[in-house]
Parts: structure tokens; C-alpha cells; sequence
């Protein structure tokens, strides 16, 4: 199961976005903070994000950050910030796409499922044996349900 984590204070928003993006084979964490969202993080598996860049509680730069210290999933931010300096910090802290609201629907459905396309033909890089689990895409390692954070030597 692919899963996408939704973080999106506008509620009607987020449900719109979950609902567009519904697909066999797809499932999605829906947060509504930042708190949230690093809690599903943290706790979860994730493939993909889909950040707004202004939550009440801090700001999907600074989820970015945090999900790029440890992974290379698809981040696709979600703003109305236009402003060209706030796309280009985006890009730099590491997202793979930068979307201004409002927004189609059926155009970010495109710019996700082209993703998980790049991220499914990319998962030919995992070694899985019984319990061990290792992502050389994404460089993941873990034991069971439990993840084993390596540094990028290891």
C-alpha cells in the first residue's frame, strides 16, 4: 500500500485533496498541524507528503527539513505563498514540487501520480528478507515493524 501523508489545516481542503487523490493501492494520513504531522511521521510509514507551507502551528518548511534528514520521499508543497522567493525555499530545503492555491484538483492527481510512478519504478532498489526490510531509493533500513535509523555511509 502506497501511503501518502496529507498535511492541511483547511479541512475541507484536505478531505478534497484525499478524495481526488483516491486510488487502488493508495492510502493517505491526514493531519492538520504540524504537531500532526510529525506525529504520523515519526510513528508511520510514509511514501509521500503533501505539505501546506502555513500551519497554525508552525510551517511545512520546517516538516520538510525533518523529512529530509532521514528520506528522500516525493514532498510536494501545497501554499499560498507565490511569492518566486518563497518557491525557490522550497527547492532548496529539498521539495520535489511547489504548488500555488488555488490549485486544480486534476492537476496535482497529475503531479502526484507522476511521483509515485518515479517512486514505484524506484522501489526495484529493495533487499527484503523475512523480517529485513531495506530501501537503497530511500535509504531505510528495519528489523519488523521497528526502523533502524543509519547514517549515509552505513
Amino acid at each position: 500500500m502506497y501511503q501518502i501523508l496529507i498535511v492541511e489545516d483547511d479541512r475541507g481542503l484536505n478531505q478534497g485533496i484525499a478524495l481526488a487523490l483516491r486510488q487502488e493501492g493508495v492510502s493517505f494520513l491526514q493531519a492538520y498541524n504540524a504537531a500532526e504531522g510529525r506525529d504520523f511521521w515519526e510513528k508511520g510509514h510514509v511514501d509521500m507528503a503533501l505539505l501546506d507551507v502555513n500551519l497554525p502551528d508552525g510551517n511545512g518548511y520546517e516538516l520538510l527539513e525533518k523529512i529530509r534528514k532521514t528520506s528522500q520521499i516525493p514532498v510536494l508543497l501545497i501554499t499560498a505563498n507565490d511569492l518566486e522567493s518563497d518557491e525557490i525555499t522550497g527547492f532548496s530545503l529539498g521539495a520535489d514540487d511547489y504548488i500555488t492555491k488555488p490549485f486544480s484538483l486534476m492537476a496535482l492527481r497529475a503531479r502526484v501520480n507522476n511521483q509515485i510512478r518515479k517512486t514505484r519504478s524506484s522501489r526495484l532498489q529493495v533487499y527484503q528478507s523475512r523480517d529485513f526490510y531495506f530501501s537503497f531509493q530511500r535509504m531505510e533500513f528495519s528489523k519488523g515493524d521497528r526502523k533502524v535509523d543509519l547514517s549515509r555511509t552505513e
